[in-house]
Parts: C-alpha cells; structure tokens; sequence
C-alpha cells in the first residue's frame, strides 16, 4: 500500500507568508514546524490509527506514504527474511520526503530513526485498541478485503495465540512503557517526538501541524 507526491505566484503582490502552528506539547524545532514534516514515522500499537493518520498527513504533505505491513508480510503471511525486508525499506526511503506507518523496531530503530525529523506516538489505550481491532477483525474476516500485501484476515483466528487480540493484550503494557521513554531518548534528540493518547488529540495535531489547502486569503 505505498501511494506517491515551487509556490505559486499570485500577481504583483504576493501574500505574507503564514507561520504554520506548531503542534501542541512538541518539542520546539530548529525551523518553521511544517519544514521539519519531510521523514515521519508513525508507531503505535495494533488498530491505534497509524495508517490512517501516516495516510492523511503524507497526502496532506504531497509525501510519499508507505505501509511496513505490506513491506514485511509476504502472501500466506509469511515474514519476509531481515534483508529482504531492510531492502525495502532502504527503497522506500530513497525519496525526498516520506511518512512511515509501522513499528517494526528491531529494524527502524537503526535504519529510520536516524532520518526522522519526526515520530508520531499513537499511545491509545488498551480497551480502545482491541475495541478497534475487534471491529476490525470481523469486518475483513465477513467481507474478505485484503490487508498486508494480499492477505485476508479469518474469524477462526480471532482468538488465535497470534491473533491480533491476543497479540495486542500481550504486548500493550510494555510497548505504553517504551512510548513514555521516546520524548527523552538519545537516539532520537535530533527529532520531534509527539505523543498522541485519543483519536481526538491525533485530528488536532494533524490539523495543526498539515492543515488542508484553503482559498488564497489575497482573492
């Protein structure tokens, strides 16, 4: 699921340039806020909302977006091995700007984090993530729409010891303790950190941070 992306001149007169606003509780960066919105990534636990944010932002933005799901995941759901899947991503990277959804930190942390001018932390609550990701489950397993590279998701997994239910439940507690480390990280001091905790505080941050286009105030 990867989807791609000078100032035009209005008469004698141009309009000022606007300072965009700076998303709230944000570090503050080196330079104008939306100048610094060229390398996301997107992280979060299962059914937290990363594609749909990473999506919005990077066609806001004019980036290209990419899902790691349909990097990583082979038909079948099987894994692709650690190279293939690094090559990949080291592909996907090789445009001017881009937005990632996806954890897959064993690899991102060394091979993105050092790009990213920013990482978005969708740090939704457990009840809400498995709320979602049983809405979700049932809907791709009655209607058969594919996910991750081809595949399709089956009711008789649902509860399944790799299921995302089950997966979500394990790992939420300790993915919530590394997310309230991010802000402060050494590895990412060089990047704006924004922790996002409700679907609500994501619409804002987007809203602020990528506005949608408007009318040119001047006509």
């Amino acid at each position: 699921m990867i989807a791609a992306r000078g100032t035009p001149q209005w008469g004698r007169h141009p309009c000022p340039a606007v300072p965009p606003m700076v998303p709230r509780n944000a570090p503050p960066p080196a330079g104008p806020a939306r100048a610094a919105l060229r390398r996301v990534q997107v992280i979060g636990p299962s059914c937290a909302g990363k594609t749909t944010l990473g999506l919005a932002l990077a066609q806001r933005l004019g980036l290209r977006f990419v899902d790691l799901d349909e990097l990583f995941w082979e038909p079948g759901w099987r894994e692709a091995p650690p190279a293939v899947f690094t090559a990949r991503l080291a592909q996907a990277m090789q445009t001017d700007g881009w937005v990632l959804a996806g954890n897959y930190l064993g690899t991102t942390r060394a091979q993105v984090w050092p790009a990213l001018d920013t990482l978005l932390v969708l740090d939704m609550g457990l009840l809400r993530v498995l709320g979602r990701a049983l809405r979700r489950t049932v809907r791709r397993g009655l209607d058969g729409s594919p996910c991750c590279n081809g595949n399709t998701e089956q009711l008789s997994r649902l509860l399944h010891h790799d299921g995302v239910l089950r997966y979500t439940t394990r790992t939420w507690r300790a993915r919530h303790r590394l997310y309230a480390t991010l802000p402060t990280a050494p590895a990412l001091a060089h990047a704006r950190v924004q922790l996002l905790r409700t679907p609500q505080a994501a619409e804002h941050w987007l809203a602020e941070a990528a506005p949608n286009p408007s009318p040119n105030p001047c006509h």
